[in-house]
């Protein structure tokens, strides 16, 4: 059990990580100043566990003393600020963190839910659950329909979301003894890249 709840704080800083980074980059990318695009990154990223918490337990108190996923939070809003001095790599990098932030929020949303309910109900709370950061950072900056143009992102991290609940689910039955979580919540960050890949408007 220890190393499983390792294994999820691991996850969950990630994912953390990658949500400061990609809404910090965002607000950048929206005109805000370094210092606000860090706190807004830092905020915004912190509300999906916050939901996530008060769905699987009826309290967010558990996230204030996650001292990982606070590091996390300023680590990744510092890279999100830094990166966005380059305009020269800043547009690749801002979609490429974008889908990796909602890939890992869907994906480990579903390893999060599947113990407490169904697939189905796993995924619903994950796709509703993945877009809350970035809506709210979106409606802060003042550009609230960027939210419809993000719509086929969001359904290739629901995809991802989708693979890793199969691979978690049916994946002890060829390896009875492996932990397949972390290989489930990577195939179903990888997934949509690929897709983003090969449908996306721009390549990376």
């Amino acid at each position: 059990m220890a190393d499983i709840a390792y294994r999820f704080a691991l996850y969950d800083a990630v994912t953390a990580f990658f949500l400061a980074m990609a809404l910090a980059g965002r607000s950048r990318a929206n005109g805000q100043s370094p210092l606000a695009a860090f706190v807004l990154g830092c905020m915004t990223a912190a509300l999906w566990p916050l939901g996530r918490e008060c769905l699987l337990h009826g309290s967010p108190l558990a996230v204030f003393s996650a001292q990982g996923l606070q590091l996390a939070w300023v680590l990744g809003g510092g890279c999100g600020v830094f990166v966005s001095r380059f305009l020269l790599v800043f547009e690749r990098f801002l979609a490429l963190s974008e889908t990796i932030a909602m890939s890992c929020a869907a994906s480990f949303g579903v390893l999060c839910f599947l113990p407490r309910t169904d697939p189905c109900g796993a995924l619903l709370c994950a796709f509703f659950l993945m877009p809350l950061s970035f809506v709210v950072c979106d409606v802060a900056v003042g550009d609230e329909a960027r939210l419809l143009t993000e719509t086929s992102r969001f359904f290739r991290s629901l995809l991802g979301g989708i693979v890793c609940a199969a691979i978690v689910l049916y994946g002890p039955v060829f390896f009875p003894a492996a932990p397949l979580d972390g290989f489930a919540l990577g195939c179903g960050v990888f997934l949509p890249l690929c897709l983003q890949g090969i449908f996306g408007r721009k390549p990376w």
